[in-house]
């Protein structure tokens, strides 16, 4: 059985590729010290017989020997996280990117094993060129701004892999994620996505940062999971730099004023100086969008365009962006839900998302009315148990791992999915039509 070391495998990327491995039938290494990530981003594979975890620091030479040696591949996905930890604690930004990279490139050349490398679109700084490619120029600010020690440690992971291939032919492949959206992705460490959504199902206002005209591409995690996994079974894309994420633009505003409409038209969106959020002097990347060619044409697998999350189903609800398991409905018959107090967010390009219930639709003709679908949303595969047309699932506070259909068919049918409402109870919740 091959084995694949993880480094920052409790993270939000990070647990998703140790899924995908476990799933690809991989045993999995993670070394992870929690301080951005969270055992629960793993609660799904924690029993797994082939993960073992193991609670350390990136610097801890010896911890990161012993498992290189024990692993066939590594992902090294440790890193600092979010623009306010990189401003706060900048010399800790240095200690956790160049060093650790540096050791492992080190023990994974003398032992030939495939590398990848997690890098960031922020390498690209101020460069204006849109789209951006892999050749294109890394403009970065003054050492003076510490907001540049995020990209430029980065810069030089890439420089320090690529010298490594360069010299002795490693195959190592480095990845630049752009904004990665998706579950258990938090805001408490700037990120735009779930920092909206907090404050949109807080009740606003949502916090625009400057004129909010910066623009962003927003893809989702599966996606970016499955580039790194074909990556590195493709030899091609070995001693290369690859933009990973969607290229669908968005500006800012923008995705703020998608989140108030699904919650609450009327909610307030405010703007925010960088001055004021950061501090005086702070720069921002203006635009950022990938150019996915390389990418496209290094493997044929991934010729296929990946879909946006912020316009395909990237965000559903707060539940969605934070638990392992989680759920989408889809209305079939085109009639519009709408929410009094909506608490679920969804972006979809054709039809709309309801999430959510406060009562239970006991009567069979309130449920008929209803087509619904249930969805995992991590697989992207239908409930093999709600085919039935005008069925309706719901849980039982009771027992969240059991599913109801109001409709009477197949009482208390097993589903192996734990999935809560917000505030802890599903009184809380109301489907409510368009129509009612």
């Amino acid at each position: 059985m091959q084995t694949s070391l993880v480094t920052g495998g409790a993270g939000f990327i990070g647990s998703h590729l140790v899924e995908a491995l476990l799933a690809a039938g991989r045993r999995v290494l993670v070394l992870d010290d929690l301080s951005t990530g969270s055992l629960a981003n793993l609660e799904r594979v924690r029993d797994h017989p082939h993960l073992q975890f193991f609670i350390d620091n990136i610097n801890n030479e010896r911890r990161v020997a012993e498992l290189v040696e024990q692993a066939d591949e590594v992902f090294h996905l440790a890193a600092v996280v979010g623009v306010r930890l990189v401003l706060d604690e900048p010399a800790r930004t240095v200690a956790t990117h160049i060093g650790p990279t540096e050791l492992i490139l080190r023990l994974v050349d003398a032992r030939r094993k495939p590398l990848f490398i997690a890098s960031t679109s922020e390498v690209y700084g101020k460069n204006p060129k849109l789209p951006l490619t892999e050749e294109d120029d890394l403009l970065l600010g003054p050492t003076s701004k510490g907001r540049w020690i995020y990209a430029c440690s980065k810069a030089l992971d890439e420089y320090l892999a690529l010298s490594y291939y360069q010299r002795s032919g490693l195959p190592v492949v480095v990845g630049r994620f752009f904004n990665v959206v998706g579950p258990r992705q938090v805001g408490r460490y700037g990120m735009v996505v779930p920092r909206f959504v907090d404050q949109a199902l807080a009740g606003g206002p949502l916090v625009v940062y400057d004129d909010g005209k910066q623009v962003r591409c927003f893809g989702h995690v599966a996606d970016v999971v499955r580039g790194i996994l074909d990556l590195m079974a493709c030899s091609a894309a070995a001693g290369k730099v690859f933009n990973l994420g969607s290229d669908e633009a968005v500006t800012i505003r923008t995705l703020a004023e998608r989140i108030a409409r699904l919650v609450d038209p009327n909610l307030a969106i405010e703007h925010l100086p960088y001055a004021r959020a950061y501090a005086p002097g702070f720069e921002d990347i203006r635009s950022r969008v990938p150019d996915l060619t390389r990418i496209r044409t290094t493997n044929h697998r991934l010729e296929a365009k990946p879909a946006s999350a912020v316009n395909f189903g990237g965000i559903a609800n707060r539940k969605w962006l934070r638990l392992p398991c989680h759920l989408r409905p889809k209305i079939h018959d085109g009639s519009v839900a709408q929410r009094s107090e909506i608490r679920g967010i969804g972006f979809q390009s054709c039809q709309p998302c309801v999430t959510g219930l406060e009562s239970y639709p006991t009567a069979e003709s309130r449920a008929s009315s209803w087509q619904l679908h249930l969805w995992t949303l991590e697989e992207r595969l239908p409930c093999p148990r709600d085919q039935a047309s005008g069925s309706m699932i719901v849980w039982k506070p009771s027992a969240p791992s059991r599913c109801w259909r109001a409709c009477g068919v197949a009482s208390d049918t097993t589903w192996p999915i734990t999935w809560s409402p917000f505030r802890g109870s599903c009184t809380s919740w109301r489907w409510k039509r368009a129509s009612d």
